[in-house]
């Protein structure tokens, strides 16, 4: 190998990690009294979603989202969610709080739902740290089936 290939190379694997590692900085999953902070003031919001989601009822299923979850969130993009989640998953059953992470400006509150079909969901209800209101900034599932 040359050594202007290596160089390339070293600079290549250099880069991929330093890209992992930054990936992992300003990640911090919360415990304790923090976490369960968070944790009583996302379980509600989640249960409220997942249970409109069920109920085809998008006023309350957007009721804590913030003003940009609620431009990106429509009416039809919520029609067109619940759609995909009730026709590959079925209705939602249950859920249950797993993590909570600190990244950055934003809190990352992760559940486990489970729904009809018997698929385990992820479910990801982000959160601005500094908004004091707790408005949903984002929101995701998935699961194997979703990803089919």
């Amino acid at each position: 190998m040359t050594k202007r290939k290596r160089t390339w190379k070293g600079i290549a694997v250099f880069s991929l990690a330093l890209l992992v590692i930054s990936g992992c900085i300003g990640q911090n999953t919360l415990e304790g009294e923090e976490r369960d902070k968070w944790i009583r003031t996302a379980t509600p919001i989640a249960e409220n979603i997942l249970q409109s989601i069920n109920n085809n009822d998008y006023q309350s299923f957007s009721k804590d989202f913030s003003q940009e979850m609620k431009e990106a969130m429509p009416v039809a993009g919520f029609a067109d969610l619940r759609e995909i989640l009730m026709s590959k998953i079925g209705s939602y059953i249950s859920s249950t709080p797993d993590e909570v992470v600190d990244e950055g400006d934003y809190i990352t509150v992760y559940f486990t739902a489970k729904f009809e079909e018997g698929e385990q969901v992820t479910v990801r209800l982000v959160f601005r740290k500094d908004d004091p209101t707790y408005k949903v900034d984002g929101l995701w599932f998935d699961s194997p089936k979703l990803r089919e």
